[in-house]
């Protein structure tokens, strides 16, 4: 399961995976022909880990596997390999970074399509610091304190320090699209800058902090305000207050809100999440009413 170096233009997909193996198996193939580049966290169980990769196609290139804990380095960790290998095996113009709980809501010829009519544009909820949304102190918090991890709950060490000279500090969502070359900026900061990589190593949610800030800052390269689209965030994601841990669980209840988003005129929706094991019902009325394809496994 590692394609070849491929030259179709086509995006490739980077997917950041745990748990799910038939939801992950009906995400692949609804994302056909894309080329995927997977990863599952190491920590998940041989036989499940076994469930998640067995019998996926070709065109699917499973990672070596880090341990990519909740809120954790190793999530970005898991993105930045993914990357780092869709640039070396693809010429893809764009690279798609989902989760295995996500789900296209258009036909892969559409979002082919619509990546192939912005070729310098990256589609991502990414920009500079202070976000409302983050909390009273606007998201500086995560920059200001260093922080980990503790069953789930944020532990914020009393060691106030700076931001490193030079860098913008930004936030945005872990989902994206990214253009070929804002991919190659990204790491090429990564491998040059690692007093940068190690001061992120201990910022909250590193993956939701590190990117963002690398992308807004005007000194890495990245004209990041006239290269990003100003259409909405190409995810529909549902959140029960502002102040949730993580995204709720999607259901047919929400089938409705989800077409709205995809049929908007401007900047449509082309994913959402998050889906559970369970969620097939629901999918298969996306693949009905969206994408028009047969029931069966999301299959054309």
């Amino acid at each position: 399961m590692s394609p070849s170096r491929t030259t179709s233009g086509l995006p490739a997909v980077v997917i950041v995976a745990h748990d799910k193996p038939q939801h992950l198996h009906r995400l692949v193939a609804a994302l056909d022909p894309l080329p995927i580049f997977l990863h599952v966290d190491a920590t998940t169980a041989p036989e499940l880990f076994a469930q998640m990769v067995t019998g996926l196609p070709d065109r699917v290139t499973v990672l070596p596997r880090i341990k990519a804990g909740w809120a954790q380095f190793g999530v970005l960790e898991a993105e930045l390999s993914g990357y780092r290998a869709a640039l070396a095996a693809t010429d893809a113009s764009h690279i798609i970074m989902a989760t295995g709980a996500d789900y296209p809501l258009a036909p892969t010829s559409r979002i082919i399509e619509i990546l192939a009519a912005h070729p310098d544009r990256s589609w991502s909820e990414t920009r500079p610091l202070p976000i409302p949304e983050w909390g009273a102190a606007r998201g500086y918090d995560r920059f200001l304190l260093p922080q980990r991890v503790w069953r789930r709950h944020r532990l914020a060490l009393p060691f106030p320090r700076r931001v490193p000279r030079g860098i913008r500090p930004g936030g945005g969502a872990q989902t994206k699209i990214l253009t070929r070359r804002h991919a190659e900026i990204i790491l090429k900061v990564v491998d040059e800058r690692p007093d940068l990589v190690a001061f992120f190593r201990t910022c909250w949610t590193p993956d939701e902090v590190m990117i963002p800030s690398i992308l807004v800052t005007e000194a890495f390269g990245a004209n990041w305000e006239e290269e990003v689209s100003t259409y909405p965030h190409p995810w529909f994601i549902s959140w029960e207050t502002t102040r949730s841990k993580n995204p709720r669980w999607l259901d047919l209840g929400d089938l409705d809100d989800i077409c709205a988003a995809a049929q908007r005129s401007l900047g449509p929706a082309l994913f959402a999440r998050k889906f559970s094991e369970g969620s097939s019902a629901l999918t298969s009325a996306i693949d009905t009413r969206l994408r028009h394809e047969a029931d069966e496994h999301g299959r054309r």
